[in-house]
C-alpha cells in the first residue's frame, strides 16, 4: 500500500514540481505553496479501484438516480470512444489523457489509463500511424496543435508537412484544453485587467499542479491495483484477450468463462463491469 502521509506527499510533490517547473528551483517559497496544492489534489482523488468500480453501481430507484446512472455510463462510453479513436489515429498519450480529463470523470480516466496500459504498441508504431493519419487528413492545423495531438517536435512536423498535400484548410477545434485557445483567453484577460496578470499566472499554475496531483493519484491507484496480486502480467493478458473478443463483436454468451475465473479475486468486479458495458453496447446497437 502506498504511503499517503503528509511528508511522503510533500516529497512526491516537490519531485513533480521539479519536473513541471525546472526553472523554479531557486524559488523555495513557491515550492511550499505548490506542494500543498499538489497534496490537496492527490488526496482528493478516489482512494482505490473499488471506488472506481462502485461509481457505476446502483444509486437508487427514483428518476434522479436513474438519470445520474445513465449519465455516468454515457461518460464511460465517451471515454472508451476517445481512447479507441486515439489508438486508431496515433494520438499521443498526453493528448489522449488531456481529452479524457476534460470530457469525462476521474473514474472514467482510471479505466482509460488501465486499458491504455495494456496496449501492445511501440512508440515507433504509434508514430507511423500518426504520420499516416496526418498525411491523409483533409485539414491542416497550427504547429502547436499538431505537436500536442501527436506528441512530436517541430522538426518532425516540417518533415510530415513536406510529404502531406499542400494548402489544406485549417481544422475547426472544439477541444477546451487546446493550448492555443487557452493562450487566447489569457491574452484577452490580461488586456482587460493588466494589473492582475500575476494573479492569472498564479491561478493557472495552481490549477495545473492540483490536477497533476489528482491524476497522479488516480494513476497510482491503478498501478497498485495491477500489482496487488503479484501477477500484473496475467491481468493485462486477460484484459487484452477480452478486448480481442469485444472487437470481434463476440456474442456475450460466447465469452469464455475462464477470463473471469482466472482473474485474481480483487479484479473480478472490474472484468464484470467491462463485460456488462459490452453487453449494453451490443443491445443498444442492435
Amino acid at each position: 500500500m502506498e504511503c499517503r502521509t503528509s511528508s511522503a506527499l510533500r516529497r512526491k510533490a516537490l519531485g513533480r514540481i521539479l519536473d513541471l517547473f525546472p526553472n523554479d528551483r531557486d524559488v523555495y517559497e513557491n515550492w511550499q505553496k505548490y506542494a500543498q496544492i499538489y497534496a490537496m489534489g492527490y488526496k482528493d482523488a478516489p482512494g482505490n479501484m473499488d471506488d472506481i468500480v462502485d461509481y457505476w453501481g446502483s444509486l437508487g430507484h427514483d428518476y434522479n438516480a436513474g438519470f445520474e446512472e445513465g449519465t455516468r455510463r454515457a461518460l464511460l462510453r465517451v471515454a472508451l470512444s476517445i481512447v479507441n479513436n486515439a489508438i486508431k489515429h496515433g494520438e499521443s498519450e498526453g493528448y489522449l489523457f488531456d481529452q479524457v480529463q476534460t470530457c469525462a470523470s476521474p473514474e472514467c480516466f482510471a479505466i482509460v489509463y488501465l486499458l491504455y496500459s495494456c496496449l501492445q504498441q511501440t512508440e515507433e508504431e504509434r508514430l507511423e500511424i500518426a504520420k499516416q493519419d496526418f498525411i491523409q487528413k483533409e485539414t491542416d492545423d497550427d504547429d502547436e496543435n499538431i505537436m500536442m495531438e501527436y506528441g512530436i517536435g517541430l522538426e518532425t512536423i516540417k518533415e510530415w508537412k513536406s510529404e502531406a498535400p499542400q494548402n489544406r484548410p485549417y481544422t475547426k477545434r472544439y477541444h477546451a484544453a487546446d493550448p492555443v485557445l487557452l493562450k487566447g483567453a489569457l491574452a484577452v484577460l490580461q488586456q482587460l485587467f493588466p494589473d492582475q496578470q500575476s494573479a492569472y499566472d498564479e491561478i493557472e499554475t495552481g490549477l495545473k499542479i492540483y490536477l497533476t496531483g489528482f491524476y497522479d493519484s488516480v494513476k497510482r491507484l491503478v498501478i497498485t491495483w495491477l500489482k496487488k496480486s503479484g501477477n500484473p502480467e496475467l491481468i493485462i493478458q486477460l484484459l487484452q484477450e477480452l478486448n480481442i473478443l469485444f472487437r470481434a463483436n463476440t456474442p456475450p454468451d460466447q465469452i469464455p468463462s475462464y477470463i473471469i475465473n482466472r482473474a485474481p479475486e480483487h479484479t473480478k468486479p472490474l472484468f464484470q463491469l467491462l463485460i456488462n458495458f459490452y453487453k449494453e453496447s451490443l443491445y443498444e446497437n442492435s
